[in-house]
């Protein structure tokens, strides 16, 4: 995938294909270097924005995730479809 230099912004764009499948899955990172709730929301929303705008899954990237910031996160997932949560 080919970025404009309008999207210095974006952290990391991940291509990842399972067991040698042919498809392959993107995800657009964002990485924040605090956990603070402020910070967990500006992730979510950066992610998905360029997930939407990149094509791809949105996937962030913080230090700690609280029960409650996780339990938000998980939410999202069974809402939205918007971001995959594993643990």
């Amino acid at each position: 995938m080919r970025l404009a230099s309008t999207d210095r912004a974006i952290v990391a764009l991940l291509e990842v294909a399972f067991n040698g499948a042919a498809d392959i899955e993107r995800f657009n990172v964002e990485c924040k270097t605090r956990s603070t709730k402020e910070d967990f929301q500006k992730a979510t929303q950066q992610a998905a924005d360029n997930a939407k705008r990149l094509g791809g899954h949105p996937l962030i990237l913080l230090p700690y995730l609280s029960p409650d910031r996780l339990a938000e996160l998980e939410s999202m997932a069974s809402k939205r479809r918007r971001f995959s949560c594993d643990l």
